[in-house]
């Protein structure tokens, strides 16, 4: 009946043998190893919007502060316009293809930057949170 079946399992005080456990380590790897993947790609996906969104911050005050340097010494709106959209899309990262709109008011001597940014996902995590590109926006008001 042994011969049929093989070894019989261990009773108590009774070790398997190295041969019996050999496939272990291999089921337990399989079993762990997309919980950390998916893991990894989180990071990467979430580590890689923020910083987009930093840099569009970034972009969007540097625009704040052209305005705010130049800006009363300018009388030309339209030319202070394309100034500081020229100099906000010159620190936005070279992702995708954002919209930047600048308003000036004149009575409230104020000029807003609002920049909407479109930040590809990498991996399949934030893919699925986000859709394809995750919405990035930043909006900074200066005045003079």
């Amino acid at each position: 009946m042994r011969k049929l079946f093989g070894k019989c399992r261990c009773t108590a005080g009774e070790t398997l043998t190295a041969r019996e456990e050999s496939g272990q380590a291999v089921v337990e790897f399989a079993l762990a190893f997309p919980l950390l993947l998916l893991i990894l790609c989180g990071i990467l996906d979430f580590g890689w919007i923020y910083m987009n969104q930093y840099r569009i911050e970034y972009a969007a005050f540097t625009g704040a502060r052209y305005a705010g340097i130049h800006a009363p010494d300018s009388d030309d709106d339209e030319a202070l316009e394309l100034a500081v959209a020229s100099c906000v899309e010159e620190n936005l990262p070279s992702v995708g293809d954002g919209t930047v709109a600048v308003t000036i008011d004149g009575a409230g001597k104020e000029v807003t930057i609002t920049v909407d940014y479109p930040v590809p996902t990498l991996t399949f995590v934030a893919g699925t949170i986000f859709g394809q590109t995750y919405p990035a926006h930043a909006e900074k008001t200066t005045g003079f």
